[in-house]
């Protein structure tokens, strides 16, 4: 059957609009527009409530002063045993009825074709590009301040500086960063993770993380061993998580902290050791 152009007019504003002959044959192409639809298509419970519904008051009415029996209750549970839930095990958006079977893509991998067309239709425009070049310099500036306050944990108002890229000191060195993961036992301390495993889900090694964020003191009692993943997490909540690894750190190796979060030096040790 050949799809044809036929002209219709439309039920709400009475103009003359064009539409296929399979949109009027399926019991569409009624209306000129969307905004013509929403004012004609009317829900069918528009103004019904509970009282003025009749099929409502039929079936309270079969239903008012009777109560399930001994009985009914249980060959209603005979029915039911052995019966799995169709939604048991199900979370979120893996549950079966949260997304229709058009939006699978989501839980599975792309393939190489669908990769090709997203880099040269999407990611190839924004690879290798700043803020400035989608926002302009002065709303890519106030991006840059809201989310460097957002990672220190502060205000807004009391944003100073960036410090993501201070420079790190001189102590900050090889030998200082073996120490570290030697004592740590080459794990990480959030989640437990070898560097064997990270080097092999990630190729790199893990990361020495200061918990006070500041590099300028890098300290054994300012210092831990951290994966990639944790140590970006905790760039969020920092106030958080430097209470979190100084408790940690004071419980497996004694170090004291203030509840200010500023670090308690043993002088006596650290002469001992520069003797």
């Amino acid at each position: 059957m050949v799809n044809e152009i036929a002209k219709k007019i439309c039920l709400e504003c009475g103009k003359e609009f064009l539409t296929y002959s399979c949109r009027i044959n399926n019991g569409k192409g009624k209306y000129c527009s969307k905004s013509c639809a929403k004012i004609g298509k009317k829900p069918w419970n528009i103004g019904l409530t509970n009282e003025t519904d009749e099929r409502v008051n039929k079936n309270s009415e079969k239903r008012t002063g009777k109560k399930r029996t001994e009985e009914m209750k249980k060959t209603m549970s005979l029915s039911h045993k052995g019966q799995v839930g169709w939604n048991r095990g199900l979370k979120g958006f893996k549950h079966s009825g949260s997304f229709k079977v058009g939006h699978k893509c989501l839980f599975e991998k792309h393939p190489e074709e669908t990769l090709k067309i997203l880099d040269e239709k999407v990611f190839s425009k924004r690879r290798n590009k700043k803020y400035e070049d989608f926002y302009g310099e002065d709303k890519a500036k106030e991006i840059k301040i809201k989310l460097s306050a957002k990672k220190q944990g502060i205000p807004l108002e009391k944003w100073e500086k960036f410090i993501g890229f201070e420079p790190y000191t001189k102590e900050f060195n090889k030998a200082f960063k073996l120490a570290i993961k030697q004592r740590e036992g080459f794990m990480c301390l959030k989640c437990g993770m070898r560097e064997e495993d990270h080097l092999k889900l990630f190729g790199v090694k893990e990361q020495i993380h200061h918990i006070d964020y500041n590099k300028k003191l890098s300290i054994p009692e300012n210092c831990c061993l951290l994966c990639r993943r944790c140590n970006s997490e905790v760039n969020y909540d920092r106030e958080i998580w430097t209470k979190h690894f100084q408790s940690l750190l004071s419980k497996r190796y004694g170090y004291q902290y203030l509840p200010e979060g500023e670090i308690i030096l043993n002088l006596n040790e650290e002469m001992k050791n520069g003797q």
